[in-house]
């Protein structure tokens, strides 16, 4: 019989309990970066979605291309509201040397 940690279990679960709460809550926008690169996914995604939808003739694989599409619209736009200040820092305006 194998021992059980139940310590690291619990731990484990509170770490999963932390993150269900940091991830299923909503991150509004904070600034202009985080708001041009939800816009740049979206306009990215559209894009890709009217492409597709002129040349895969309709049916059940444009179907499950355009709920790809969508998939990664909503994880793409997940990792940057969950992590804004990495969005921000990543287009922070440096001065010239």
């Amino acid at each position: 019989m194998t021992d059980i940690d139940t310590a690291a279990i619990a731990a484990q679960r509170q770490q999963l309990h932390d993150r269900a709460d940091h991830d299923l809550v909503n991150h509004a926008p904070r600034s202009g970066p985080v708001h041009a690169a939800l816009d740049g996914v979206t306009d990215t995604c559209l894009a890709a979605a009217h492409q597709l939808i002129e040349l895969v003739p309709p049916g059940r694989e444009l179907s499950l291309a355009l709920t790809a599409i969508e998939n990664a619209s909503q994880a793409a736009k997940a990792g940057i509201a969950r992590n804004q200040g990495v969005v921000e820092a990543m287009y922070e305006v440096r001065p010239s040397d």
